[in-house]
């Protein structure tokens, strides 16, 4: 797979954080997410993701190379993308406000204005996001943008999330999800405007630190180390 695109940051972060969560619960302190998450294939017992998160951001790693990653600092954050062949994409971003929101377990909030560029490479195409609890929306801009991503929310429920909580309708060009964030379980379904053509549900148990589920047809477990 190759390094992923800047205009991917938050939709990883919205499905990969909830993949490897596994502690905290409505109204619990949202440092819940912080630490190193392992998502481990429940018959071969080998690793398929390395997920670490804490205040200052979150990244996401296989075992073959692969890296993605989101620092937050006080004008905006960098972004890290790296494939297995080394190819790798970096982005700077600058933030405008936003309206305070608690996202329960997940340590940090992205609410505000964003705008994404890479300083090394200036014929990749901006990206501009705006993202609060109710609505988010990713895309390129420019004469170029041929992709975008948006997800509004329909309606609310107590969830480990806290503000997240509820049904959302995503949107990634030809692709609609609904994806449910209630207590601790999260489940996402995707279709291409014909059928089905991928799912995902999990359950979280806040004592023992263990995710667990369905990611379309492979069953996974995700352990805080």
């Amino acid at each position: 797979m190759r390094s992923q695109p800047i205009y991917t940051t938050f939709p990883v972060l919205f499905v990969l954080t909830a993949c490897s969560s596994g502690s905290g619960s409505a109204g619990r302190s949202n440092a819940g997410l912080s630490g190193t998450w392992v998502v481990i294939h429940p018959v071969t017992n080998k690793t398929q993701l390395t997920i670490n998160v804490s205040s200052a951001g979150f990244s996401v790693s296989t075992p073959d190379g692969e890296r993605t990653g989101l620092i937050l600092n006080s004008n905006g954050a960098t972004y890290e993308s790296r494939s297995a062949r080394g190819e790798l994409v970096t982005g700077i971003s600058a933030r405008v406000g936003g309206t305070a929101s608690s996202y329960g377990a997940i340590p940090f909030s992205l609410s505000g204005a964003w705008s994404f560029v890479n300083p090394n490479k200036a014929t990749d195409t901006p990206v501009a996001a705006s993202i609060n609890a109710d609505a988010w929306s990713i895309g390129e801009v420019g004469s170029s943008a041929r992709r975008s991503w948006s997800a509004a929310r329909n309606s609310s429920a107590t969830s480990m999330f806290g503000d997240l909580g509820g049904t959302w309708s995503v949107k990634q060009n030809n692709i609609d999800c609904v994806v449910t964030l209630a207590d601790s379980n999260v489940r996402i379904v995707c279709a291409d405007g014909r059928k089905s053509i991928e799912e995902f549900n999990a359950t979280f148990d806040a004592t023992s630190g263990i995710a667990s589920g369905r990611a379309g047809d492979e069953e996974f477990v995700a352990r805080r180390q």
